[in-house]
């Protein structure tokens, strides 16, 4: 490249019909200000082009970097998403077992209890149906043995103040057909 010193520092050879020599030094001292100048300005514009490029360079940098910022941040929405996703349809669905195995649980106690309910009504029953039978055994043993001691009083030689006696306090022993209609339900229910 040309530079100013080499415009200045150049010598021409002369001739005799050439240009006059002062008017171009006059003029080649003119091109070598201007020369020079746009050396200086072409210089900057360099620097400044460098600036500008490493400018740039660094915005793509940070283009790139929040590319893959947004990317991978996106990704992660994306992962999280599914994650959550996952998550809830696993909550859901221990939730759904959790409550199969309470309600399946509660059936079984539920069953377990009536039917130990069932037994003991049963058993209940039972009890009251032996209860009822060993009443009317009683009963039918209380009524025989009454009629048996009628008839041994009745068989025995009473002297008469002793069967006057009996005569006043029969009123208060009941008759047969009242003892009969004594049921075991009645006390049962009593």
């Amino acid at each position: 490249m040309v530079t100013p010193k080499d415009i200045h520092e150049k010598n021409f050879s002369e001739e005799k019909r050439g240009y006059s020599k002062d008017e171009v030094d006059d003029f080649l001292d003119e091109i070598i200000v201007d020369y020079d100048k746009v050396i200086r300005e072409n210089k900057e514009l360099l620097a400044r082009i460098d600036a500008l490029n490493a400018q740039l360079e660094s915005y793509r940098g940070m283009e790139n970097s929040l590319m893959h910022t947004m990317v991978t941040a996106h990704k992660a929405a994306d992962d999280i998403t599914e994650k959550a996703k996952r998550e809830s349809e696993e909550m859901i669905e221990n939730a759904q077992k959790e409550a199969s195995t309470i309600l399946n649980t509660a059936d079984i106690r539920a069953r377990a209890k009536m039917e130990a309910y069932e037994k003991e009504m049963a058993d209940a029953e039972g009890k009251i149906l032996a209860i009822r039978n060993v009443l009317m055994e009683f009963k039918n043993t209380v009524v025989d043995y009454s009629k048996e001691l009628v008839d041994v009083v009745e068989e025995l030689s009473i002297p008469e103040t002793v069967k006057a006696k009996i005569e006043e306090l029969e009123p208060t022993v009941p008759n047969f057909e009242e003892i009969n209609a004594f049921s075991a339900d009645a006390i049962v229910e009593e």
